[in-house]
């Protein structure tokens, strides 16, 4: 059963669900989940004001279950992960920097970049970012992230598939600039460290 499928089975349940595991590192895409989400409850008569908490509350819980993962398991994890799935720890890599760099904000900004949006939760939970801040920054973050995706979806309904195909084309622009960025980051960390070296 596709997520889609199970949407339109067990409703806005199944929404929140597929919602909070994919801000919990997921391979599932919330450039298409969020406006599809928007679009069946605008199809269900469910107010706007309902369906947008929920989807920030199971955001945050999805935020807060990878925050907690990261500073439980600590630098070990990114070890780990890079063994067992090099190209995964390219990009957790590139998001520790990034967070080393601009701190608190890369959290808040994190939530709307591609890539960076997938790990930073990890990435503050390894760095004992204290909760109290992450959950605040992440909730911001991602409030301005899921309403502008479910309300594109909620004003759309009728013609959602047209705003999934929109965030399908923010997702082939945005992801290879990303991609760029995240290859020069791990660049930029490998000549300072064999510059340590020697």
């Amino acid at each position: 059963m596709s997520w889609m499928n199970a949407v339109e089975t067990y409703g806005l349940w199944a929404v929140f669900v597929l919602v909070a595991l994919e801000y919990a590192c997921f391979p599932l895409p919330s450039e298409v989940i969020l406006p599809f989400a928007g679009a069946f409850a605008a199809r269900m008569d469910v107010p706007f004001g309902q369906v947008l908490p929920g989807c920030c509350a199971a955001g945050l819980l999805g935020c807060l279950l990878c925050y907690t993962v990261g500073r439980t398991a600590g630098g070990g994890l990114l070890a780990r992960v890079e063994k067992r799935f090099p190209r995964a720890g390219k990009a957790l890599c590139a998001t520790r920097a990034w967070f080393e760099k601009y701190g608190s904000a890369s959290v808040l900004f994190g939530r709307v970049l591609p890539l960076f949006r997938t790990y930073i939760s990890l990435i503050a939970g390894m760095a004992r970012q204290p909760v109290w801040k992450f959950a605040l920054l992440s909730l911001i973050g991602l409030s301005v992230w899921n309403t502008a995706l479910v309300g594109l979806g909620y004003l759309l309904a009728g013609q959602w598939e047209t705003v999934a195909y929109g965030a399908r084309g923010y997702m082939r622009v945005v992801l290879p600039i990303v991609a760029v960025g995240v290859f020069l980051v791990v660049l930029r960390i490998r000549k300072s460290a064999k510059r340590k070296e020697t």
